[in-house]
This record gives C-alpha cells, structure tokens and sequence, in this order.
C-alpha cells in the first residue's frame, strides 16, 4: 500500500467512521456488560490503524491476537478472523484502506520465538478468563518496545500496567477508547492528532 493510502485512510472519512463505530459500541453496551463482544473490538481496531503515522506505506499490517492457553486459541484465531473479514470488505469498497495479516497465538509461543526476525506491528492481548502472570506481561513488554510493536487489550488490567491501547469499559460501564501516549511512544506509534482528541488519554506509562 502507497504511503498516500494509508494517509487517504486517515483523513475525514476514517474519523467519521470511527466516531461512528463508538456510537454503536455506546448503544449496544447501555445494558450492563462484563466484556466487549470481539467482534466490535476487531472493528474498532481495524478503525484505529490509520491514524498511527509509523505505518504509512506499509503494505499491510500484522496483528498477532495472544491469549494465555492452548485452550483459549480458537478464540484467538476467531478474533484474527474477524480482522481479515473487516480488512477485506474495508478494501473491496476502498483499495486505500488498510491490508491486515492477523493470527492468533499463545503468550508462551511469543515468549520462546521472540520477535527479533519479522516483529509484527500489533499484539493484541485478547481477554479470556486467565490472565498472563505479571512476568510474561513484563516480557511482553519489553519485546514492544524493543521492536516498535503496539501493544492493544480489551482488559482493563493489563491497560492499566501494560498496553499502550485499549477498547475497555469506562467505570460507569459505557465503552471508550483509551491512550497511554508515553507507552505508545515507547512502543514506537505516533498517534494523529485527531484521534487523540478522541481517545480518553491516560498517563503513568512505563
């Protein structure tokens, strides 16, 4: 994909949409909910890429989806499927839009095969009932800001200590679009203006 793509795909028409994808995340979680369907969390995501400047010209972008057991992989696998059904669908109707590359993965076989030859752009820490311990999360970590990979969750806990980004649920249980700009400069994003006014920015990162 052209640097003037993925540029294209940042400009008014992703704002809009993104702003509208978050209307329709708001209406569909006015009744209490523990957790974001996956479903929506893949499009918001999708709705995200563009608006990271340190994947212009990209010809697409890679997402691994980690979750902590062997167990938890379909589901995993299932959230990477949503992705490339998204991406296919965004480009079908504008070629511009982002290409995606999504897999699911344990943590364990991302701790043991690192990162160092083809790190992707994107770990996305998928919530499930077990949670990676506090080290593998460290570890996790330090490979992003090592290779310049974003890390983004759906669970609270690890946005609060590790991600740089995350679709979670505000305290009054209404959805929002969360921002640590100092773990995202760490992890190598640099994040258009407009979408931080969007995101509720969070500080402390580490």
């Amino acid at each position: 994909m052209s640097r003037r793509g993925l540029r294209q795909g940042a400009s008014w028409k992703w704002f809009a949409g993104i702003a509208g994808v978050m209307l329709v995340w708001c209406c569909a979680f006015s009744i209490a909910a523990e957790t974001l369907p996956p479903e929506r969390s893949a499009l918001v995501l999708y709705k995200c890429l563009p608006y990271n400047q340190a994947w212009d010209g990209l010809e697409s972008i890679e997402i691994e989806v980690l979750v902590l057991r062997q167990e938890d992989l379909e589901s995993a696998e299932n959230f990477a499927a949503y992705l490339g059904d998204i991406a296919t669908r965004a480009r079908e109707k504008d070629p511009s839009s982002p290409a995606v590359r999504a897999r699911g993965r344990t943590v364990g076989a991302a701790q043991v095969e690192g990162y160092s030859d083809s790190p992707p752009q994107i770990l996305f820490l998928l919530s499930t009932e077990n949670t990676p311990s506090e080290d593998a999360l460290r570890d996790l970590q330090r490979m992003a800001s090592q290779h310049s990979i974003l890390l983004v969750t759906d669970q609270t806990g690890i946005l609060d200590e590790y991600a740089a980004l995350g679709f979670v649920l505000s305290e009054t249980r209404r959805p929002e679009i969360v921002i640590d700009l100092e773990r995202a400069r760490l992890q190598g994003a640099r994040f258009r203006a407009g979408f931080v006014r969007l995101a509720r920015q969070r500080e402390g990162g580490r």
